[in-house]
């Protein structure tokens, strides 16, 4: 079953749905809106494991295809939500692609193209400004991992998010 959190949400929703789908509205990224956002990582945080890898975010901005990291305004919301969460990817589905264009949003880059399973373009230089944002978001997960007492959870999530390995 999947959940659509448009209004509220509660422990007992997130821990029955397979997926809870989060969409962010234009007005809520152009305005900087985080309230909704607050009380749902709330929520994922009571349900501990049971929040992990099922929280799958959009956002709904203007008519535009372009991918999100081609967007300043999503960009800037998007580092809003990790500034807020820094542990938001034990949360999120594991889907590569998405992922890797979450982690392109949190980082600011732009135009650059991800392939269908999630690998950045050769043309992509891992900037130092990424690195610094993979080394701190692989900490996050990891502290969280710790404090949450599923340190193997967040290490499936690492993982899974094989673009966030460093040296």
């Amino acid at each position: 079953m999947d959940f659509l959190y448009e209004q509220e949400i509660g422990a007992p929703d997130v821990i029955r749905a397979s997926v809870v789908i989060c969409p962010f509205s234009e007005d809520e990224i152009d305005d900087m809106d985080f309230g909704r956002f607050d009380r749902l990582i709330e929520v994922m945080e009571r349900c501990g494991m049971a929040g992990r890898a099922k929280l799958l975010m959009q956002f709904l901005y203007g008519d535009d295809p372009e991918e999100p990291f081609e967007n300043p305004e999503v960009c800037d919301f998007a580092r809003g939500l990790f500034e807020r969460c820094k542990h938001l990817y034990y949360f999120l589905l594991p889907h590569k692609t998405l992922n890797a264009a979450m982690f392109l949003c949190q980082a600011g880059a732009d135009a650059v193209s991800v392939a269908e399973d999630g690998s950045m373009s050769s043309g992509a230089v891992l900037t130092s400004v990424m690195k610094e944002v993979a080394e701190a978001t692989h900490t996050a997960l990891k502290d969280y991992g710790f404090s949450s007492n599923d340190p193997v959870g967040a290490m499936v999530v690492l993982n899974d998010l094989g673009f966030l390995c460093i040296d």
